[in-house]
């Protein structure tokens, strides 16, 4: 699983996922060995979901910066995945009555489609931008944003918000 988005440890990640993908073996008998190659290709294309998932969900919250070859790893490995898969899913649904059970075909499948819409739809992660300042502020200015709060009057004890779905959360505020 990736941990950081720098260009190298995407590049790890892929030679990792790619030696696990040459590890899947379609060969033996048929049925048996046929499922366990779909449930590999599924896994592997999973994978591939998951990191990226996590990859535009970290730039968009701005903990890694945007890179252009990151994202040009991540769209061929994505298209190299599905495309693999995706002979092995037509395949599987014409011999899935003589199988009986393909446990992960439709995972797989599923996996092959959402892939192939990402990749029609791409839309490069960008950071977050909200009414809220997203980058660090300086010494002076933290400085004057803690005095201005101070000087706010406290709310009156009794007071309660009229809106019911605020009041709800203000008498029971969430733990997180």
């Amino acid at each position: 699983m990736l941990t950081t988005y720098d260009i190298d440890a995407v590049r790890r990640f892929a030679d990792e996922v790619r030696s696990q993908r040459l590890e899947c073996s379609d060969e033996g008998t048929f049925c048996s060995d046929f499922d366990q190659y779909i449930h590999c290709l599924a896994t592997v294309c999973e994978q591939w979901l998951d990191a990226l998932e996590n990859w535009v969900y970290a730039v968009f919250r701005g903990r890694v910066e945007f890179d252009p070859a990151v994202e040009h790893c991540f769209k061929a490995n994505l298209k190299s995945a599905a495309g693999d898969a995706r002979p092995h899913v037509e395949h599987g649904r014409e011999v899935e009555s003589e199988c009986h059970s393909l446990a992960r075909l439709n995972d797989l499948d599923r996996s092959v489609r959402r892939i192939d819409s990402l990749l029609k739809y791409w839309i490069s992660p960008q950071r977050s931008v909200t009414p809220a300042a997203r980058v660090p502020i300086n010494d002076a200015a933290e400085k004057e944003i803690v005095e201005q709060l101070q000087k706010l009057v406290p709310l009156p004890t009794e007071w309660e918000p009229s809106d019911k779905r605020q009041l709800r959360l203000f008498r029971n505020p969430p733990t997180t």
